[in-house]
């Protein structure tokens, strides 16, 4: 009996140990799986903040040629308008200095374009 508890005890005992190879196989087996994931996880996570950082240095640049081209509007809108406003003060300023010449001048101006339109090549024409 002590013999076949023996032979028993030696079974169990293999059978328990190629039972806990098996379970380590397989556990290494995930942790190879699992540094695998995390790997492939860590690059997702690398290149999304890459092109997270992309994207942002793209809206500064935006944000900067756009605050540029709002400043350049602005300068321009307002040397227009000032020259504008000369110009216009400056033919008020004529004008005032001599009304007559002024009238004829317009006259002159008003008739030129009422000639120019009626001898124009579609009106002869017809």
């Amino acid at each position: 009996m002590l013999e076949e508890t023996r032979i028993r005890w030696i079974q169990v005992q293999n059978h328990a140990e190629a039972a806990l190879n098996k379970i380590r196989c397989i556990v290494n087996e995930g942790v190879y799986k699992a540094e695998e994931g995390l790997g492939r996880i860590w690059s997702i996570l690398a290149g999304t903040r890459r092109k997270s950082m992309q994207a942002h240095e793209g809206y500064l640049a935006y944000k900067t040629a756009t605050e540029s081209m709002k400043n350049k509007y602005e300068h321009t809108k307002e040397s227009t308008y000032d020259e504008a406003v000369s110009l216009a003060e400056s033919v008020v300023s004529e004008v005032q200095k001599h009304p007559s010449q002024a009238r004829q001048t317009a006259g002159e101006a008003v008739e030129r374009d009422l000639v120019g339109s009626f001898n124009s090549p579609l009106l002869l024409l017809g």
